[in-house]
């Protein structure tokens, strides 16, 4: 049940990032100094890359959920905090140290912050804490 869990929270992430960077892409783009004729369509393994590092991701936080005997509602927030509290501090600190553009501090932020969230409610409802006594 765990493999079914992890693969479905990742497939979710992965799919909240395709819907994210279509909302997001003429922005991203932008802000990131890149445009339509400099990014190769049949070039897939960015999606590859995407949900291998999701699969990672998942798997991680499934690790820490069971730890913490997350259950329902608490998988979310765990999510977010990780997000807001760990992953997006680091990436501001990527962003401004790289002199990049602040609007990515916003468009790349708001990703791992909400994929988590999603990864962790998705992991929380389909693999409830295991109690050993």
């Amino acid at each position: 049940m765990e493999i079914i869990a992890i693969v479905a929270a990742a497939v979710a992430a992965w799919i909240w990032g395709a819907i994210w960077y279509t909302l997001m892409g003429k922005r991203w783009m932008k802000a990131s100094g890149l445009t339509e004729q400099s990014i190769d369509p049949k070039n897939k393994m960015p999606h590859v890359v995407s949900f291998v590092c999701a699969l990672l991701t998942t798997a991680g936080m499934y690790y820490l959920l069971q730890q913490i005997a997350a259950e329902g509602m608490e998988g979310m927030v765990f999510g977010l905090g990780m997000g807001l509290l760990i992953v997006l501090p680091w990436m501001i600190n990527q962003i401004v140290y790289g002199q990049r553009s602040k609007a990515l501090i916003w468009i790349d932020g708001a990703y791992p912050v909400i994929g988590l969230g999603i990864i962790g409610l998705v992991l929380t409802l389909l693999a409830p804490p295991v109690y050993v006594y």
